[in-house]
């Protein structure tokens, strides 16, 4: 990175073989090319012995190599960073994450310390240390290496520093590239400069990419426009070709689209994009069947695809497969930018609820305002959906108490004969706090219940136990209701409000919001993409999504991944000024509390996003996290009861602290289903499979320890190796499963060095000297700066003289 090749004869010195030269080296690699390790007779020897092995694949043999050439220059630089790179690159980069640690306290000035801002720009894009990266390539910038600050920009634009981005990007589109002016839109354009970011496009061809950002500024007709002369330019590019088929598929056109998508596949035959819009056209076409062949090969190639997912839920709607269907655009939703915004994501959720009869309301955000764009003249219907205040005051938590003294009552009138001694093993384990193990137990007994009596102690106990998880969702008319009426008469008043068929004329319509959920998905047309936008009259039309609390607090907080804590606090108490009374931006500044462990100012920001909202899921979920980040698994297993029951339902997130709370508490049962529902619904999240892990372990099923250690392992590089370093293990080769007598202290340690984070996106975590790291999921797009690492290498190699 800027680093003189001609510094060779420094770097040998370095080496402890001041009197060669760069041919030398050249020979010496020959020799040891021609003779193997015996030819190695110094540090230089040594270090071209362990590149060589590790070109090879043979860690062992690289990893003794490179501890005979660091016994020969015990404090060089180089051997550090060249071993640093192919350790990376072998995996899993324990050995990596030490030699940059060492290499940066042994750098000081000169091309040393150019090496060493290489390497650790490299490694930390590649073990997912950013903030790191950014460091190096700062330092890198000031030390006069100009090429660094393309790098910089593409590493803060992916870090979400968009303004910081932005400075640098200006520098590089002086020179009016068009690659740096495309950056430099999209740069203004995610800080809402939409007419600066719509005159700097207007200054470039067209092509696919120009198109692409007149889209993200919501200027459909002009992005169309640009499209159609770049397709004319280039009939074959792909990328145009793609674009083309969406704006096609968009307006119905679809003849036009569907020779997009056989353009696309006669280039490349397994296209997801040509599969997806094949698929859509299908859909739309009426044949759902044939449509989810396509989908779902489309899917399988590109998973991470929002678009392909809900039209895989149109498509499933469409076949009677409203289960799917739910699942598919829950899916989407979460794969886009911001669920809340994705309206035909939603619709499509929305209307398989309906199918389902789960139906309830729909939420307090935009999605509304957008209906009424796209279904004019049905207000009764939508009104009919809203949320609205109850008639009389409703304490979730009081009618929780009230069911518990009901069906407490119940079993105490049965006395203290055969029924109660049937089911006070499973009462046993419910006063233990083990609710998940009282289930099933009690579901047993319900199944193999004898006389009357029996049944319904059983069933009292089975619905107990649902209270504590906050599963109850009511009781069902007849032979248990009957016997509850006979033995707590004093308790009709519960016994009514709880029951499921009651009828209701605060109910929405399913018939009328079917009908209101058809006409929206009608109007959007062939969209299913997370663009809100529908043609009405040949134009394209911008649905009212607004702006929303959620991304921009989202937005706040991930600025953490190249910037420090209180930055990344000030950006987001700026959130929170412009939203007030809203909970989300208290919800993501409780969460980065959570993140740095800080357990008291956590619980605050919960607790004031819940007087902003009393529903929203993630406050309660993170004031139980608080509590059991301070250690309280008991007092957190209760708290995300009650916020379950108040919230209406589990979020996203609960699975996995509760399912560690229930580990900590005992309930290893419990905990393995919650922890496997985490891993299943969000993969990516790391803590989730160091959890499931442990608890596979505790339970003697060595297999699952194996299959969730291997899945941690592959999927956090940086934090694991910085977690064996400082627990002072190795870890084993990449695809090795790894024992409990490795795994278990590992994952202890990292757990408690990420503190409250168990996100699916970002992994933060405290080394002991107390410095934060934040490592990125390796399937998260890397933005760019792989080629750092490509750079890096060059470097070495040039230091070495093989060119």
């Amino acid at each position: 990175m800027g680093w003189n090749p001609l510094a060779m004869n420094e770097w040998l010195e370095d080496l402890g073989v001041p009197a060669a030269s760069r041919e030398s080296a050249r020979l010496l690699c020959d020799a040891v090319d021609r003779q193997g390790p015996g030819a190695a007779r110094d540090a230089l020897g040594w270090l071209l012995v362990a590149l060589r092995s590790g070109a090879a694949n043979d860690r062992d043999a690289f990893g003794r190599a490179m501890e005979e050439a660091l016994s020969y220059a015990p404090r060089s630089v180089l051997v550090r960073c060249a071993g640093a790179l192919v350790d990376a690159a072998l995996g899993p980069g324990q050995r990596a994450a030490r030699w940059c640690d060492e290499a940066v306290a042994l750098s000081s000035a000169g091309s040393a310390l150019s090496l060493t801002l290489a390497t650790v720009a490299a490694l930390g894009v590649r073990l997912g240390w950013l903030r790191e990266a950014r460091r190096a390539l700062e330092d890198a910038l000031r030390a006069g290496d100009g090429g660094a600050r393309r790098d910089l920009s593409r590493l803060l634009r992916s870090g979400w520093s968009f303004d910081a981005a932005l400075a640098h990007q200006r520098v590089l589109s002086a020179d009016g590239g068009a690659g740096a002016v495309l950056d430099e839109a999209e740069l203004l354009a995610a800080l809402g400069r939409d007419d600066e970011a719509a005159t700097a496009l207007a200054r470039l061809p067209p092509s696919a990419q120009v198109a692409r950002r007149f889209m993200d500024l919501r200027r459909y007709q002009e992005g169309e426009g640009v499209l159609r002369a770049a397709l004319a330019l280039a009939p074959a590019d792909p990328a145009a070709l793609a674009l083309s088929a969406w704006f096609a598929t968009a307006r119905r056109d679809l003849a036009a689209a569907l020779g997009h998508a056989e353009a696309l596949l006669a280039l490349d035959g397994g296209d997801p994009v040509g599969l997806r819009v094949s698929g859509a056209v299908a859909c739309l076409r009426g044949d759902a069947s044939g449509a989810l062949l396509l989908l779902e090969r489309a899917a399988a190639l590109a998973p991470t695809d929002p678009e392909t997912q809900a039209w895989r839920a149109d498509a499933m709607l469409r076949a009677g497969r409203f289960e799917e269907a739910l699942g598919a655009a829950l899916r989407a939703g979460e794969l886009s930018p911001e669920f809340s915004q994705y309206v035909a994501a939603q619709a499509l959720r929305y209307r398989a609820e309906v199918a389902l009869g789960r139906f309830k309301t729909f939420p307090r955000d935009t999605f509304v305002e957008a209906l009424r764009s796209l279904a004019p003249g049905r207000e009764s219907a939508i009104a009919s959906a809203r949320p609205r205040a109850p008639k009389a005051p409703v304490d979730p938590v009081a009618s929780r108490l009230a069911l518990e003294e009901l069906f407490d009552t119940a079993l105490a009138s049965l006395g203290g004969g055969p029924p109660i001694a049937r089911v006070r093993g499973a009462l046993a384990l419910l006063d233990a706090g083990r609710a998940e193990a009282a289930l099933v137990e009690a579901a047993r007994l319900v199944a193999h219940a004898g006389d009357r009596p029996q049944r319904v102690a059983a069933e009292a106990t089975r619905a107990r136990a649902l209270l504590a998880l906050g599963r109850f969702e009511g009781l069902r008319r007849g032979e248990f209701v009957d016997a509850l009426r006979a033995l707590v008469p004093g308790h009709a008043e519960t016994i009514d409000a709880a029951l499921l068929d009651r009828s209701s004329g605060d109910e929405a319509d399913g018939a009328d919001v079917a009908e209101l959920l058809d006409a929206a998905l009608s109007a959007l047309g062939g969209n299913r993409s997370f663009e809100p936008v529908f043609v009405r009259d040949g134009r394209f039309v911008t649905l009212p999504v607004g702006a929303s609390a959620r991304a921009e607090a989202k937005r706040a907080l991930w600025r953490v991944v190249v910037d420090d804590e209180s930055s990344t606090r000030a950006a987001l108490e700026r959130v929170i000024s412009r939203y007030p009374g809203r909970a989300e931006p208290h919800l993501y500044a409780g969460e980065l509390r959570l993140w740095c462990g800080d357990w008291p100012a956590a619980r605050r920001a919960f607790e004031e996003a819940i007087r902003c909202d009393p529903h929203a899921r993630w406050a309660h979920i993170g004031l139980g996290a608080a509590a059991l980040g301070e250690g309280d698994a008991r007092s957190a297993l209760r708290i995300f009861d009650l916020g379950e029951l108040r919230a209406g339902g589990p979020g996203p997130t609960l699975y996995v602290y509760r399912g560690e709370a229930r580990r900590r508490f005992g309930d290893l049962v419990g905990a393995r289903q919650d922890l496997e529902t985490a891993c299943r619904r969000n993969p990516t999240r790391v803590a989730a499979w160091m959890l499931l892990a442990l608890t596979a372990f505790d339970q003697g099923d060595p297999a699952l320890a194996a299959t969730a250690a291997g899945r941690a392992l592959a999927d956090a590089p940086g934090l694991l190796a910085d977690a064996a370093n400082e627990e002072g293990i190795s870890l084993p080769a990449p695809g090795a499963p790894p024992g409990e007598g490795l795994a278990r202290p590992l994952f202890e340690r990292a757990l408690a060095m990420m503190r409250g984070n168990r996100s699916s996106n970002y992994v933060t975590y405290f080394l002991a000297d107390g410095r934060m790291r934040v490592s990125r999921h390796p399937a998260a797009p890397a933005s760019g700066v792989d080629p750092l690492i490509v750079r890096a290498q060059a470097e070495v190699r040039r230091a070495l003289g093989l060119g």
